[in-house]
C-alpha cells in the first residue's frame, strides 16, 4: 500500500467490520457494533480482531500463521451460524466494497494499480475461504454422524436388542465393541 493510501486504513477496515456485521439480523448487528467485550460478545470480538490481520496481511501479502488462524476463527464462526455457504464465506468480498467505499470512484481510479492487486489478493482468500468453510461443514457432518451411532448403539443396548461377541475386542470409531448383532440375527 503507497504512503499516500496509508491514510485509509482504518477507515477501509472500519467499514470492512461493519459491512460484515451487516450480514446478521440487525438486533443483533447493532449489538456485535457497540459491545467491544470479547466475553459478552465473541462475534464482534472475532470479527474486529480477524479483520485487522486479515487486512493487515492482505495488504503485506503475507500468509503468516497468525493469518490463517484468523481466517479460520471467522470462517468457522460463520460456518455454525445460519449463513448460506456462499454468505458465510462472502464476508471476503465485502472488502472490495469497503476499499470503494472508503476511496470513492475518483480515488479508485487514481490508484487502480494497487486496487486490482488487492483485488485479486481478496479472490484468493475467498477461495481460500471455501476450502476451510468445507473442512468445517465436513467436521460437523462427522461429529453429528458419530452422535447418531453413539444414541443408536445406546438405545439398541438399553433395549436388549444387541448381542456381543467377547472375542472380539477391536473397537469401532463411534466405540462399539465389534462384532456387534441384533438378537435374532442369523449367524452364517
Amino acid at each position: 500500500m503507497s504512503e499516500e493510501l496509508a491514510g485509509y486504513r482504518p477507515a477501509i477496515r472500519e467499514r470492512w467490520e461493519e459491512l460484515i456485521l451487516q450480514t446478521y439480523p440487525e438486533g443483533g448487528a447493532r449489538y456485535f457494533k457497540k459491545d467491544n467485550d470479547p466475553f459478552r460478545n465473541p462475534v464482534g470480538a472475532t470479527v474486529r480482531s480477524a479483520t485487522k490481520v486479515l487486512f493487515d496481511g492482505l495488504l503485506a501479502g503475507d500468509d503468516s500463521p497468525e493469518f490463517g488462524e484468523a481466517l479460520d476463527r471467522l470462517v468457522r464462526m460463520r460456518s455454525v451460524q445460519e449463513f448460506s455457504p456462499g454468505a458465510a464465506v462472502g464476508f471476503v468480498l465485502l472488502l472490495k466494497q469497503a476499499v470503494i467505499d472508503t476511496l470513492g470512484e475518483d480515488g479508485a481510479r487514481e490508484h487502480q494499480a494497487w486496487l486490482l492487486e488487492l483485488h485479486a489478493r481478496v479472490d484468493r482468500l475467498v477461495l481460500r475461504s471455501v476450502d476451510v468453510y468445507v473442512a468445517c461443514r465436513e467436521q460437523i457432518h462427522e461429529i453429528r454422524t458419530r452422535d447418531a451411532l453413539a444414541r443408536t448403539y445406546s438405545l439398541l443396548r438399553q433395549a436388549g436388542a444387541l448381542e456381543m461377541d467377547n472375542e472380539a475386542e477391536e473397537t469401532s470409531a463411534c466405540g462399539l465393541r465389534r462384532p456387534v448383532r441384533l438378537r435374532g440375527d442369523r449367524q452364517e
